[in-house]
């Protein structure tokens, strides 16, 4: 009986849970009560326009036990906001919010990242890459950024908070990195899934993972 419990321990399968802080930092202090409940650590992405505004709220967020990446100094879309977008941009951008980071908190950034939104491109990721920053991706299928609107106007399908939690159980798999985004999105939602993260958390660990931060995957 043993051996087969080290097995199994030593195999258990994990997913990454990360939260992004870009440009609201509402309901913060219930993810950082929620994550401390459940005893779960996981990484915070956070944005330079998430730093400039909410200097102290960042600070909270490095001073917790979680890991911090980089969420590029800007919130606007890489990708479709018409930047010109090169080597020079990228690292400049990531240089600029590590400062900033460092300005507000004390403490360093990991070298972890991704760009707003998980709009990326090759240039954007290999230009980070040569900077020394590791590019992070998300299971992104679902998502409370769409609102009633939105779904409207775009045809896109509106799902509840719960009905995305129920989703992205059913989607689990070994090594997955589930994001969360902070505060509300531009428009009408029922709720979001910030607001259920305990429902989420709930749920992965009885799906039988283990949540841990992107550091915890390798």
């Amino acid at each position: 009986i043993f051996p087969e419990a080290m097995e199994e321990n030593i195999h258990r399968k994990k997913v990454a849970l990360v939260i992004d802080a870009m440009e609201n930092s509402e309901g913060l202090e219930k993810i950082l009560h929620e994550l401390t409940e459940y005893k779960v650590r996981g990484t915070f992405f956070v944005n330079g326009e998430f730093i400039r505004r909410y200097p102290e709220k960042t600070k909270l967020i490095a001073e917790s036990e979680n890991d911090c990446g980089s969420l590029f100094y800007t919130s606007s879309d890489l990708v479709e906001n018409n930047y010109i977008i090169d080597k020079e941009f990228i690292t400049r951008g990531l240089a600029r919010n590590e400062d900033e980071f460092f300005s507000a908190t004390g403490k360093e950034l990991s070298l972890i990242w991704h760009a707003p939104y998980y709009h990326d491109t090759e240039l954007i990721k290999d230009s980070a890459k040569s900077a020394g920053y590791e590019y992070i991706s998300a299971f992104n299928e679902f998502s409370d950024r769409i609102t009633y609107e939105r779904a409207k106007d775009k045809k896109e399908e509106y799902l509840s908070a719960s009905e995305i939690i129920s989703k992205i159980s059913d989607e689990l798999y070994d090594g997955m990195v589930i994001s969360v985004t902070i505060g509300k999105a531009d428009g009408t939602r029922k709720d979001y899934v910030y607001q259920k993260l305990d429902l989420l958390i709930s749920a992965i660990i009885e799906s039988g993972y283990e949540i841990t931060d992107v550091q915890g995957l390798k």
